[in-house]
């Protein structure tokens, strides 16, 4: 999901796109939607995962602020930050955290693997057909606002 803007969204789609079926089915947040719609969107969803997209400028605070509401309304979701740049401080990461964000990754590959490791992926049972419990890449389309 973006932390504010319409940049903040393509890169949320550009995460989306690379993390591959079935180990993933991500569903992207539309953008623009007041933080309200947004919350209420999770909710409905029932996720127990979120990666906040954030490119800079103000990036961090506009993630901050996303992250706490989305912990005051849903207290057991993970919360992943992908701040997109090199330069996230160690002084930044620590607002992140007071924020509640569980995770601050900064690139694609670190935030593949972050997501990855919190997903904790278990592969279909043999029984199970393809498809069944996760939605394929082909059939993922961003929910409109």
């Amino acid at each position: 999901m973006a932390a504010h803007d319409e940049a903040d969204y393509v890169a949320a789609l550009v995460l989306a796109r690379m993390l591959e079926a079935p180990e993933f089915s991500p569903q992207t947040i539309s953008h623009p939607l007041l933080n309200a719609e947004t919350l209420d969107e999770l909710e409905r969803k029932v996720c127990k995962l979120v990666c906040i997209s954030a490119v800079p400028p103000h990036a961090a605070a506009h993630a901050g602020h996303l992250c706490k509401r989305l912990k005051s309304r849903l207290p057991d979701i993970r919360v992943v930050v992908a701040l997109w740049t090199d330069e996230a401080s160690d002084k930044l990461k620590a607002r992140l955290a007071d924020a509640g964000v569980d995770h601050v990754v900064g690139r694609l590959p670190e935030a593949i693997d972050k997501l990855r490791e919190l997903q904790q992926y278990k592969p279909q049972a043999a029984n199970q057909e393809p498809g069944q419990a996760m939605m394929s890449r082909r059939e993922h389309r961003p929910t409109k606002g």
